[in-house]
């Protein structure tokens, strides 16, 4: 397959598709807070507590009351009142996305400097975390994967055969998705054709590597504490990044896994290649297109509540308009002048 290198982003540029540096990022991650810490929760994300901006809906198979940022969400089973939240606690998504623009937002943030001041509030709890190891050089094959689980001579693993399935995806037979371990416990993985995936959202393939294969862990309950833990105490180091998915499986040479403790030699390549770029947190994408959705989603029904208590007077949106004018960052300006932004805001 043939790409045009010109135009891909700089972080997949090379003169070769082979020495490309694989990615470890921090894909999710969901704090569970207790109700004090509610002003600490909005002061990070310098959100309010109006109850009119949140939403009331189902999820989790519970009633929350949900309050959307950009890529963040907070959750609760009670409306805010002021400055409390009259509820025991309450839960905070922080997705990749909404941890580039966290980070956009207050450049002298750091992902360490986050989970420290997270981790020092109450009784807080990690109630699930998502480390995501993007793969470029080809040393990730979803079929070979599956095939030497299967094999107990090969692999060191806590997850049993019968925790192992690959699944095609659609008609394309090569849109292959191996998942280890079941999604109600503590840890589960999943392997899939991250290039594949973006195509299917429409991520013209100019733009995207030749092959991006990607290894997702997913830690839940006592898992992504513990895990969040040891990797603060590691300093985020990709090193202990790859301790963690080495914990959970483990890839060794020769005809018995247990005997050779020597990794097999593209395991060893794949891991080593990891350390080679620090964690990375993904860059907000400004996309006006997103934030229509957005804000249809998430902030219309309070402004129609808004005007319909108003008696229908438009003074105030325009009013709001023209402070938010005075507000546009330099990314913000950059999008008005992209015809692709201004063609998406269009249809």
């Amino acid at each position: 397959m043939t790409e045009n290198i010109e135009n891909l982003p700089a972080k997949y540029k090379s003169k070769d598709w082979n020495n490309y540096v694989n990615h470890i990022t921090i894909d999710w991650v969901r704090f569970s807070f207790l109700a004090s810490s509610w002003p600490f929760v909005m002061g990070l994300l310098d959100a309010s507590g109006n109850p009119q901006d949140w939403q009331e809906k189902q999820k989790y198979k519970k009633n929350y009351a949900t309050f959307p940022c950009e890529g963040v969400t907070v959750y609760a089973n009670a409306l805010p009142y002021g400055d409390r939240l009259d509820t025991d606690r309450f839960l905070v998504d922080f997705t990749s996305s909404g941890l580039g623009h966290l980070f956009q937002k207050y450049r002298w943030m750091t992902l360490y400097g986050l989970f420290e001041a997270c981790l020092a509030q109450p009784d807080v709890r990690v109630n699930r975390l998502d480390i995501a190891f993007d793969c470029y050089n080809r040393l990730l094959n979803i079929k070979r994967i599956h095939r030497l689980c299967q094999k107990e001579e090969t692999v060191i693993t806590k997850w049993s055969k019968k925790d192992m399935a690959i699944r095609e995806s659609g008609m394309n037979p090569i849109a292959r998705t191996l998942t280890l371990g079941n999604r109600k416990e503590s840890a589960f993985a999943r392997i899939y054709d991250k290039r594949l995936e973006q195509i299917r959202k429409g991520v013209d393939p100019e733009t995207l590597p030749a092959s991006w294969v990607r290894w997702e862990i997913e830690f839940k309950k006592y898992r992504g504490l513990k895990v969040t833990l040891y990797l603060l105490r590691h300093q985020l180091h990709p090193t202990a990044f790859t301790t963690v998915l080495q914990d959970c499986i483990d890839f060794r040479r020769g005809t018995n896994a247990t005997q050779y403790k020597r990794p097999a030699d593209w395991w060893s390549k794949f891991l080593h290649e990891c350390e080679q770029q620090p964690v990375q947190v993904p860059e907000p994408q400004y996309r006006i297109d997103k934030k229509k959705a957005w804000l249809e989603k998430s902030v219309a029904k309070t402004m129609a509540l808004i005007l319909e208590a108003k008696g229908g007077d438009m003074d105030w949106v325009y009013d709001s308009i023209r402070k938010g004018k005075q507000r546009f960052t330099p990314e913000d300006l950059a999008m008005l002048r992209s015809d692709e932004y201004r063609k998406s805001i269009a249809e």
